[in-house]
């Protein structure tokens, strides 16, 4: 049986773009002009994590994909094919 486990993680979002970005890769400005979400934390071996989907967005992907909640808190998304 295959198993995914992913981490969620804090992210700033550009309010204008929507572009995902962390903190160490934001300029100031690109700082002031967004807030902070709760992500699926890119792991290059979850192709679905591609990205910093929301969790809603993660969970639909994975479904596509055949994998099904296992378990899901503040900091882990387990998922199972």
């Amino acid at each position: 049986m295959a198993i995914h486990v992913a981490t969620m993680v804090q992210v700033q979002v550009h309010n204008t773009t929507g572009t995902v970005k962390t903190k160490e890769q934001m300029t100031l400005l690109e700082g002031m002009n967004s807030t902070t979400e709760l992500r699926v934390n890119v792991d290059p071996q979850i192709p679905n994590t591609a990205g910093y989907p929301t969790l809603k967005t993660y969970l639909e992907l994975e479904d596509v994909s055949g994998f099904h909640i296992a378990h899901i808190d503040q900091y882990y998304v387990i998922t199972h094919a």
